[in-house]
């Protein structure tokens, strides 16, 4: 912060500015120089001001180094020994490094203790002329005046500040006199008001006249008028004025204006009755400066008189109120006005006491043994024993007189209230028993209805949630294989949407069991699962959307972290998933994010595992991370409005860390990013193995170079090979994997490249690699393949592999690049083995794009399927050739009549076919109620949406006798 001497220091670059030198006003501590003030000719030497003030760059730092030891001893002899003006000769440092020798004069400030406030410096070069060494001189002079002046302000009343100025002034200048005047009301007339004298000078302020500017000095009225000043030199005396200047002595003389607030206040003027002075432009500017610190002065006098006369007006006020009124210190808790009524109870002077010595409010500070306070509402109500009276006691917080926040107590008797409410009480008291016993059941009544609504909100909750980010996966890989015509793409693409749609059926599987509708109740699903595999599909799911915001995706796995884990491996999943899709959503485009799994402990087979989630988003203020783990909350109001969600992930990722040992913790800070840290215990599950290597490839002669500019990719890339036993070189960019290629004398086997290299074209350099050997390349990358695959396998690239890298995707590669076991014996799809040839099924269901799917996936069957668009048109179809169909697939909810009115109608149907052929419910209800309807209506089975299509084939084997295959 800039401190008050600072600000008095900026007003001088008026006048300092015009010194052919640069004017610093510095401060240490030891070694360390802060700048309070440099004037802008540093730029004379290549720096900016702004530098210094926020200490970008420090006053010792211009100083050559070889003579900065030196320049810090002499300094530090000089203050040691109490001297207070001195210089220092040394080579100054330009930006560009230039050096020049200078000569650097110092004036110390002290305080009334002698202790040093401050440095005053001037640095000049020493190749200035004597003219300018003498203006610098002379200005250094003038800026020890103002310094001494402005340190004599810093504590002076304004009365004494304005004497202070005639005195240092008029003694600097060597005038015989310095005289400010005052205008009357009108600014006709004007009047002495402060006066200095020099020796042997007589005074005339003695004299009380008044000046009438029209007739005694128009010259005078005019100039301040227009220029603000009048500058008579020896010898130069208006005629008209002639006659006052010889009446006083005078042969020269400089006056200025002065104003209060904006308004002409009168002038200030330097007479002199003794030298034959010439007042040059140096001098005047030294005297503009002193008449606006004149008007600072007069205007912190007013400021001083207004708030005198309002502090008699509150006084006033407030000594005629019957309450007891008291102001403190919110600082520190001391009295800093009471009024009469309050002083008169307490018998004595309480002004910088603290307020708890005579009430203690609970808010004005302890001290008082003697109060006995209850809270009411917005007042306290406590017993006062000094006056026997029982008080109601307010506070506020308001601005007094001075400016300043303070606390206002309000405290008035309420004695005969309390004594009523007091008898009241006792009448009441004999009549409560049977009311308490009412409230207790109405109250046990409502904690059991808010505990339904909270079982059925946190229900709700958890589905909205759990169900989103799969979708988000699914949609985004749905558009990317509309928008490719490879299949090979589009595989890849369904492949993930299949990935997001179990973990999506997992989700809804779950949240429609009916236990979990009781709050509380959520059961954890325990089993084997490949650790490494869960967090592959987790980074899968966020691809999409990382890829789309040109972001930066980095994943690290500890090696020590069993390849098989014991535990709930969907709902680990859930809040993997969660803290990814946040680090995501709250980080711009083209930023990073990184999620690293590492072993932190091992007691007795459970493993400690944390993973931690770090972004480079918008950060999270100290507050808002208190909000952040509650339902439906998020930082703040208008992160809703701007990124979407809910505000219920990580409250749902909390509870359900904390029911596997764990936690989740945030570090954050606003505009800093977020590190978000989930973790959980988990056993070691039973397998034991991490990865199956191909018994084909000799990997202890395998030899790879990685090209990636990320350091976390190549230490990836060495760790494995670490792992593996394999060799494996890095380069940082194109120019030393080019090196290493040429010199190293290694024939590689693999090379690993990124797509995105710094100040290179990857294709170019895939190109520039294939003229040193026929290498396997394959391109590492955040972006779709379809985007580069054409330019890429141009440029000779064999392979594609997508960021972020995990070890079993780099084995998979390797392996599929170069071993040589045939890809047979692999069985096909199940539905393609089925052959259902000449079997007829009915299909109700209402929509469209659910007709498609059930006709597409069990078109390789070879089954005929007829379709009905409502419960009504099934009956019909089903009516009109019953011996046509071995099975009807029933929707229910339909339009005209639902599938189990279709049912009962079609069962009730006069044809033997219509009691015995299979009905088999197709719909997303599956609780059990749902289930048990279906058969009492007549149906025969059930299926649950999203159709499982392995489900669905084997209810038609059951029910159609199929079982021979193509």
């Amino acid at each position: 912060m800039k401190t008050e001497n600072n600000r008095e220091a900026e007003r001088l670059p008026p006048l300092i500015e015009h010194i052919p030198a640069v004017i610093f006003r510095l401060s240490h501590k030891e070694d360390s120089w802060h700048t309070w003030f440099v004037s802008h000719n540093i730029s004379m030497y290549g720096y900016n001001a702004e530098d210094f003030f926020a200490d970008r760059i420090r006053w010792l730092d211009i100083v050559h180094p070889d003579d900065r030891v030196l320049v810090s001893k002499t300094v530090s002899d000089y203050e040691a020994k109490n001297i207070n003006s001195f210089k220092l000769y040394y080579r100054l440092i330009a930006k560009n490094g230039d050096s020049y020798p200078v000569t650097e004069y110092n004036t110390v400030n002290r305080d009334d203790a002698g202790v040093i406030i401050c440095y005053d410096t001037v640095i000049t070069s020493n190749t200035q002329g004597e003219d300018n060494l003498r203006l610098i001189k002379d200005h250094l002079r003038q800026q020890i005046v103002l310094n001494d002046i402005l340190m004599s302000l810093h504590d002076s009343d304004p009365d004494h500040a304005l004497q202070i100025i005639l005195d240092r002034t008029g003694a600097y200048l060597d005038t015989s006199r310095a005289l400010l005047f005052k205008d009357s009301p009108d600014h006709t007339t004007c009047k002495i008001v402060y006066e200095w004298c020099n020796k042997d000078i007589a005074s005339v302020m003695a004299l009380d006249y008044s000046i009438t500017y029209e007739t005694s000095m128009p010259e005078i009225y005019v100039a301040l008028q227009t220029t603000g000043n009048l500058l008579i030199n020896y010898g130069e005396i208006p005629e008209n004025c002639r006659e006052e200047f010889e009446a006083e002595g005078l042969v020269a003389s400089a006056i200025f204006a002065v104003y209060l607030n904006g308004n002409h206040y009168g002038f200030v003027c330097f007479d002199d009755c003794v030298v034959e002075r010439q007042w040059d432009d140096d001098t005047i500017r030294f005297l503009k400066n002193i008449s606006n610190l004149i008007s600072t002065v007069l205007a912190k006098q007013n400021a001083a008189e207004k708030l005198a006369q309002n502090r008699k007006t509150y006084e006033a006020v407030l000594n005629n109120v019957d309450s007891y009124i008291f102001v403190t210190d919110p600082a520190n808790g001391e009295i800093i006005y009471a009024n009469r009524s309050f002083r008169t109870a307490v018998n004595e002077d309480c002004t910088g006491k603290k307020a708890g010595n005579y009430l203690n409010t609970g808010i004005c500070g302890s001290g008082s043994s003697e109060a006995n306070a209850e809270g009411n509402g917005d007042y306290q109500e406590l017993y006062w024993e000094r006056t026997g009276e029982w008080l109601a006691v307010s506070s506020e917080e308001i601005t007094w007189i001075d400016g300043n926040k303070a606390r206002l107590f309000n405290c008035y008797d309420i004695t005969a209230k309390k004594r009523f409410a007091e008898t009241l009480e006792k009448r009441i008291e004999e009549r409560t028993g049977e009311l308490k016993l009412m409230s207790e059941e109405a109250e046990r009544a409502k904690e059991k209805a808010e505990e339904a609504a909270l079982a059925k909100t946190q229900f709700l909750a958890n589905m909205s949630h759990e169900m989103r980010t799969p979708m988000n996966a699914i949609i985004g890989m749905t558009t990317m294989a509309k928008n490719t015509s490879d299949t090979e793409r589009k595989d890849y693409c369904i492949g993930k949407i299949e990935e997001a749609s179990t973990h999506l059926l997992g989700v809804i599987n779950d949240i429609l069991d009916m236990s979990k509708i009781e709050a509380n109740k959520l059961e954890l699903s325990f089993g084997d699962f490949n650790f490494e595999k869960m967090l592959v599909r987790m980074a899968n799911v966020i691809n999409y959307t990382v890829g789309r915001k040109g972001q930066t995706f980095h994943v690290t796995v500890d090696s020590t972290i069993p390849f098989c884990l014991y535990s709930d491996e969907q709902h680990i999943a859930q809040v993997i998933t969660n803290l990814l899709s946040n680090a995501v959503k709250f980080t711009p485009a083209g930023g990073t994010i990184t999620m690293s799994a590492r072993m932190i402990g091992e007691e007795d087979g459970v493993c400690s595992i944390e993973i931690a989630v770090s972004d480079t988003g918008i950060g999270i203020s100290g507050d808002e991370q208190k909000r952040l783990f509650r339902s439906f909350e998020q930082a703040d109001s208008g992160i809703s409005r701007k990124y979407g969600g809910t505000g219920l992930g990580l409250a749902i990722s909390q509870s359900i860390a904390a029911m596997l040992d764990g936690e989740i913790t945030v570090q954050s800070a606003p505009g800093k990013g977020s590190t978000f840290v989930f973790n959980f215990k988990a056993r070691r599950g039973k397998t034991e193995q991490r990865t199956t290597l191909d018994e084909d490839i000799h990997w202890d002669n395998l030899r790879i170079l990685a090209i990636d500019a990320a350091p976390e990719v190549r230490t990836f890339f060495t760790n494995l090979a670490g792992t593996l036993h394999f060799s494996c070189s890095t380069a940082a960019d194109s120019s030393e994997a080019l090196e290493i290629i040429k010199t190293s004398g290694e024939n590689f086997h693999i090379i690993f490249m990124d797509w995105n290299l710094p100040e290179v074209n990857s294709f170019a350099l895939a190109r520039q690699i294939r003229e040193y050997g026929d290498f396997l390349i394959i391109m590492v990358s955040a972006v779709e393949w379809s985007d580069i695959k054409t330019e890429a396998q141009e440029a000779g690239v064999d392979r594609f592999i997508t960021k972020p890298l995990f070890p079993s995707s780099i084995i998979d590669c390797i392996s599929g690049c170069l071993s040589s076991k045939a890809a047979a014996g692999q069985s096909l799809d199940r539905q393609q083995e089925i052959d259902f040839s000449g079997k007829h099924i009915l299909l109700a269901e209402d929509v469209e794009i659910n007709r498609e799917i059930v006709i597409s996936l069990l078109e390789p069957t070879g089954i005929s399927i007829d379709c009905a668009e409502n419960g009504a048109e099934a009956v019909s179809i089903f009516r009109a050739n019953p011996e046509k169909y071995d099975a009807v697939f029933m929707d229910i909810h339909m339009p005209v009549i639902d599938g189990y009115q279709a049912t009962r109608e079609l069962r009730a149907l006069d044809h033997p076919r219509a009691a015995k052929i299979p009905i088999i419910a197709m719909t997303a209800n599956v609780f059990r109620e749902d289930i048990e309807q279906c058969l009492a209506c007549g149906m025969d089975d059930h299926v649950g949406k999203p159709l499982d299509m392995e489900e669905v084939i084997s209810k038609l084997q059951k029910y159609l006798g199929v079982s021979q295959f193509r």
